[in-house]
């Protein structure tokens, strides 16, 4: 096994999706020896691309969300020399209920308007006996479904929320977090919504956080792929299709990773580690290893795998949506994309990719289904949109991604807190970025904490608790 030459100030990442990436362009763009670590043979993680046939698919829709000058600004700077290779667009996204598209973020007035009235009049008087008995009975929001409740009525709740929910997570809502709820939807008065009904106005039933995109013309890997260059240029490395074996540490700090790639085994010394691979499975790397303690609640944390199944069509264009939500509860898919709608030279000229996206356990009798038997679940599904019932499949392909969403279960903080803190214990360890942290955010997200560990690196901002942004 070949051994690093000792200490030279080196910083090792641990995975090359948006966060590490951004972290280690940012290192090595200041002189620090920089080595990323990444077990899949391309950079980008989930926002990355892939080529099928004549066409270029993202793993679901990955636009960049411009919500932060610093961020956007970040992304820009990759397309200094060709602005061009950057496209800059507005979301166009529905929500399909009850037979009908429904603009996103949902506007309760559009859904309640649009329905039948008799079911519009139910919830009404549903949300305000529910908030007559909830001034006279204490009911705790200790979950997802009594959050909801509370401030909708079970009717919308769920018409909008609950049914999805149950169907995405493969869970009953009242066994997921409150804390989930209060993150995901958030930003209605529902009385003054009622209020607003009669002067026929709207509200969203939920907050929006974002309006604006940029989007590479060559696809979204394009980002990842460019700044995998800029480290490598400051004479960083990225290494692909690595094991990693062990993570040594010794005193309360990181010493060494052992790995291996393209075939040869490498244990390579650094002075810090920035870790955005899923926590639980950065604790059972760490040799020596963690307490059965830490170790136990690592194990607690959970996550649902993603199946994306890709339908070629020969229509050049569905419908105006980047992509819907199906909200139905008789849907299988969570999801459809029509990456044409984002950048139509993707897609082979005559033809369209749509994308559905099932969400299911790892394992599950529908990771294990053959994808024939998934694309026939997609086609029952078309045939429930009334716009896709006539749509014939020439040709899909199934793509299956382990563990790509945390599950926020109704005691998954307890067991973070426990694995954060034992983290926080080792001094130069960064667990960051989605995984790092067991967040839900978007792409802009954790760029900035990839940019963020970097600062703290380099010593221009430090953190409470040991370092691990978020």
């Amino acid at each position: 096994m070949k051994t690093g030459s000792g200490r030279d100030g080196r910083v090792i990442v641990l995975g090359a999706g948006p966060a590490g990436l951004s972290a280690a362009m940012r290192l090595a763009a200041e002189g620090r020896p920089v080595t990323v670590l990444e077990k899949k043979g391309s950079v980008g993680g989930l926002s990355g691309s892939f080529p099928w046939k004549g066409h270029t698919l993202d793993y679901g829709p990955h636009t960049f969300h411009m919500k932060e000058p610093e961020i956007t600004g970040f992304i820009r700077s990759l397309y200094m020399d060709d602005p061009a290779e950057l496209l800059e667009g507005k979301r166009n996204i529905y929500v399909y209920l009850k037979k009908r598209m429904f603009h996103y973020p949902l506007s309760a007035f559009e859904v309640l308007m649009r329905l039948n009235p008799f079911l519009t009049a139910r919830a009404i008087i549903e949300f305000m006996l529910v908030s007559l008995i909830y001034k006279l009975i204490y009911v705790p929001e200790d979950n997802f479904e009594s959050w909801g409740i509370r401030r909708f009525g079970r009717t919308l709740y769920n018409l909008c929320f609950g049914n999805y929910t149950e169907k995405v997570w493969k869970m009953p809502a009242k066994e997921i977090s409150f804390r989930f709820a209060s993150e995901k939807v958030r930003g209605i008065d529902f009385m003054a919504l009622v209020r607003k009904m009669l002067r026929i106005r709207g509200q969203s039933l939920l907050t929006s956080f974002w309006t604006d995109w940029i989007y590479p013309v060559a696809g979204s890997y394009d980002i990842y792929e460019r700044m995998r260059k800029a480290i490598v240029e400051n004479g960083g490395e990225v290494l692909l299709n690595v094991s990693i074996s062990r993570i040594y540490h010794d005193n309360g700090k990181i010493t060494s990773v052992e790995f291996e790639t393209a075939g040869a085994g490498r244990k390579a010394p650094c002075e810090w580690l920035i870790s955005t691979i899923p926590v639980n499975s950065l604790l059972t790397l760490l040799h020596p290893r963690p307490s059965d303690f830490a170790l136990y609640h690592a194990s607690k944390l959970s996550y649902r795998s993603l199946i994306l199944v890709y339908v070629e069509i020969n229509l050049e264009k569905v419908h105006d949506a980047q992509w819907f939500y199906l909200l139905d509860e008789h849907f299988v898919s969570n999801r459809v994309s029509e990456q044409r709608n984002i950048r139509p030279s993707m897609i082979e000229a005559g033809k369209n990719v749509l994308t559905f996206e099932i969400t299911c356990r790892e394992n599950d009798a529908l990771w294990e289904m053959e994808d024939t038997k998934l694309v026939e679940l997609v086609k029952e599904d078309m045939a429930k949109i009334a716009f896709m019932k006539e749509i014939d499949i020439l040709d899909s392909t199934v793509v299956r991604i382990g563990n790509a969403y945390e599950v926020y279960d109704l005691d998954f903080d307890r067991h973070l807190d426990v694995v954060m803190d034992h983290i926080r214990g080792i001094q130069n360890l960064i667990s960051t970025g989605r995984k790092g942290l067991f967040l839900q955010n978007d792409i802009h997200d954790s760029v900035r904490m990839g940019l963020d560990s970097a600062k703290l690196i380099a010593g221009k901002h430090s953190e409470n608790g040991g370092g691990n942004p978020r």
